[in-house]
């Protein structure tokens, strides 16, 4: 007997490929939320391999059909369709700080090192699966050197380029010299970007946030920086999609201004931002210096002042 349905009832009919906006919702949110973690938690899950879903999740995000009706499911909030699970890579970062730099308050670890961990991991929980003994670490970490070694085995690859009777020391030497010379390019690059960035602005400019591919101009005193939407228009709209997990952007995400004093200040009104490393956080206040670097919701943006106008206004 086929089953009847009303036209006002919505079922979840999967794709013509066989997966459902549940489906494209859980592979969309590991490969966006928590690609790190353990790829197992998607294949039994799906029952698919890693690459059919990579390739589906290529599929949903170049397909606005798609992407729409993962996102109706979620509710436009990726980011919380799950909880983040905690990797062992993760573990293992976060147990080597507390040994080595005997740092006890896990809320601190996290602060200190944004970079490293998820945002969406509780601080608690990691503490709490950390509570084992170094043997029980060492363990679980040779389980994931071995998982790694049979993953490269058959492959074809090159020979190691190096000294083999002391292969730690040689492989430290080639990483500095190629960190040396990543470091020395990206240097000459955003030195560039500084003396060339007020080549082409208006002339009112008091100061540019340079981003990624444009640069923004600051000509007046209190900018608001976020992401367009139809009930919030932002000043800077950093939202790029392609890159940008959006619940990382608030719509109206800080203000940068020009005090009375004559200096720039950014106020946090939306979720994180780091500066120069530093995680600051919802109502604070911090003052911008020449060529702070600034991370909103993953965007990175160099705060550059127009040494020649600004002079010239403190002077008076």
């Amino acid at each position: 007997m086929t089953e009847q349905t009303t036209p006002t009832e919505k079922k979840d009919v999967p794709s013509r490929r066989g997966f459902s906006a549940e489906d494209d919702a859980f592979i969309m949110w590991f490969f966006y939320c928590c690609q790190y973690s353990d790829k197992n938690i998607l294949t039994t899950a799906l029952k698919i391999t890693i690459r059919q879903a990579y390739d589906r999740f290529l599929e949903v995000k170049n397909n606005p059909i798609l992407k729409d009706r993962c996102l109706n499911y979620v509710k436009n909030n990726l980011f919380s369709f799950k909880p983040v699970p905690i990797s062992r890579l993760d573990l293992y970062y976060y147990s080597k700080i507390k040994r080595t730099l005997n740092i006890l308050d896990q809320n601190q670890i996290m602060e200190k090192f944004p970079l490293l961990f998820h945002p969406a991991i509780s601080p608690l929980e990691m503490h709490k699966k950390t509570i084992t003994s170094p043997d029980s670490l060492n363990l679980g970490i040779e389980g994931y050197i071995t998982e790694t070694q049979q993953s490269v085995e058959g492959l074809e690859l090159e020979p190691f380029p190096g000294n083999f009777a002391d292969p730690v020391e040689e492989v430290r030497k080639l990483m500095d010299q190629q960190v040396d010379i990543e470091q020395v390019n990206i240097k000459k690059e955003i030195d560039s970007l500084i003396a060339n960035a007020f080549n082409d602005a208006p002339p009112k400019t008091y100061a540019a946030l340079i981003g990624q591919f444009c640069i923004h101009y600051i000509d007046k005193a209190v900018v608001k920086i976020g992401r367009n939407s139809p009930k919030i228009k932002v000043d800077i709209d950093v939202e790029d999609p392609e890159k940008n997990d959006l619940s990382k952007i608030s719509r109206h995400h800080c203000t940068l201004f020009l005090a009375k004093d004559l200096k720039f200040y950014i106020k946090i009104f939306g979720k994180t931002i780091i500066i120069n490393g530093e995680l600051f956080n919802q109502d604070q206040v911090i003052l911008m210096k020449n060529h702070d670097i600034i991370d909103i919701g993953g965007q990175p943006l160099i705060f550059v002042e127009n040494q020649e106008i600004m002079s010239k206004i403190r002077s008076l």
